[in-house]
């Protein structure tokens, strides 16, 4: 079949480069309402994935446009013929300034090992439903209920440009609704656990983290009036807050000037109080569902280096908007290192401070630096005791705080984050 396809798009007049993924995915699905199986699912798809790229000029601009499409191993080479040459004819619309693809190199792809494929995927789910209702042992609430995914996926990347590569990753979640009720109020709160290697020690405390942050929703007492308290953020909240700084030095941002970092300037400024941010991107990390040593362009992906003690390194991003900014091409990545602080977590927590630990929604605005959300669960600590609030919300801007925060030196990983496991923020404004 990929060789029909090939055979397709190179005697096509009306393709001139092509990017083919073939992808087989096989999962196994589990649902359950409260300790009940509920419903029982297993899919298998395979597809292929074309992208076909059409080279045209207008008077003297040069344009390379794309379309993809899907094409079903059941089609015929005509169906098939059709498809790709509508796709052909699509792209001579998108006038894209010319580039040049992505290159086959000597480079050689690292495979990525998950404990995974160590046995059926199948065979995994009896510990997984183990582990979802190991800690559902009480009175006041628990798991209300929970879905289960495995997905096995094997891939192959062919280019125009000679490249080929295989792989094969895993990806697995859990979503569970976990709920508490405590003097008659009832309150549910939602989880999603994405990994792709078996860790029970991280599932484990994940899902019983989940039960005890909705009892403490549960018995918390109003957002008091606090004044120039401390904010500490930790867990998918410390992904969401460093997220700024990739992409400021992302060339997609640079290009629509979106952002106007400059490699060599230092993003904290010149008096930095605190820790500095030191961010390397990575193809791989332990347990991410987004590892991958190639990007979907075909460029082979290394450790980069992108901020230095505050210092914007390198840019990076896609081949196309790399050639249009003349810097060379580092490729996309999917997940983000941040080095540990100097202070740890109890030195951190030594002094009256807020925790938000979850939030209806927090978002950081990577061109304006603005963050914050409505918080749904924060424990206050008023310098004796620990108190869990809800309600109220916090706002800042990462220029007001960045010279002055303090990232725990204990580190934790969440899917495609590894970096603090908190970081302490001073300059945030607190409504109750």
């Amino acid at each position: 079949m990929i060789d029909n396809i090939k055979k397709i798009l190179e005697a096509s007049e009306n393709v001139h480069g092509y990017i083919l993924k073939d992808v087989t995915s096989e999962s196994k699905e589990l649902f359950f309402v409260k300790q009940e199986l509920d419903m029982n699912r297993a899919k298998k798809v395979h597809y292929y994935s074309v992208t076909v790229f059409n080279d045209f000029t207008e008077g003297e601009n040069k344009f390379k446009g794309n379309s993809t499409i899907k094409l079903s191993p059941s089609m015929s080479t005509v169906e098939m013929t059709e498809k790709i040459e509508l796709a052909a004819l699509s792209a001579s619309f998108v006038k894209n300034p010319h580039y040049d693809l992505v290159e086959k190199t000597n480079k050689q792809t690292q495979s990525i090992h998950s404990n995974f494929s160590d046995k059926s995927i199948s065979d995994f789910l009896p510990e997984l439903i183990e582990l979802m209702f190991k800690h559902d042992c009480y009175e006041n609430g628990g798991i209300n209920s929970g879905e289960i995914f495995i997905n096995k996926h094997d891939k192959r990347f062919i280019s125009s440009t000679g490249i080929d590569v295989t792989s094969t990753s895993y990806t697995a979640q859990m979503e569970i609704v976990t709920d508490w009720t405590e003097d008659g109020e009832a309150v549910e709160i939602f989880t999603v656990l994405d990994f792709s290697e078996f860790d029970r020690e991280m599932i484990e405390e994940e899902i019983k983290n989940a039960i005890e942050n909705t009892k403490d929703r549960a018995i918390a007492v109003p957002m008091p009036e606090l004044n120039n308290v401390d904010i500490i953020l930790s867990d998918a909240n410390v992904d969401e807050f460093f997220s700024y700084y990739p992409s400021r030095a992302n060339v997609g941002s640079i290009f629509s000037r979106i952002s106007d970092a400059k490699v060599g300037d230092n993003i904290q400024g010149d008096e930095i109080l605190g820790d500095k941010v030191t961010i390397t991107l990575v193809p791989e990390i332990k347990g991410s569902i987004r590892n991958s040593y190639i990007d979907g362009e075909g460029t082979i992906l290394d450790d980069l280096e992108l901020y230095a003690d505050g210092e914007l390194k390198t840019y990076y991003g896609s081949t196309r908007i790399s050639q249009y900014l003349d810097v060379e091409s580092k490729g996309i990545y999917g997940n983000t290192k941040v080095n540990p602080g100097s202070k740890t977590i109890a030195e951190l927590k030594s002094t009256p401070y807020l925790e938000c630990v979850f939030f209806s929604d927090f978002q950081m605005n990577s061109m304006t630096g603005d963050f914050g959300g409505e918080i749904r669960l924060a424990r206050y600590f008023d310098g004796e005791k620990i108190i869990p609030v809800t309600g109220g919300s916090i706002t800042g801007n990462i220029k007001d705080v960045q010279n002055e925060m303090y990232f725990s030196s204990e580190v934790a990983t969440s899917n495609n984050f590894n970096g603090p496991k908190i970081i302490k923020l001073k300059n945030v404004s607190i409504a109750s």
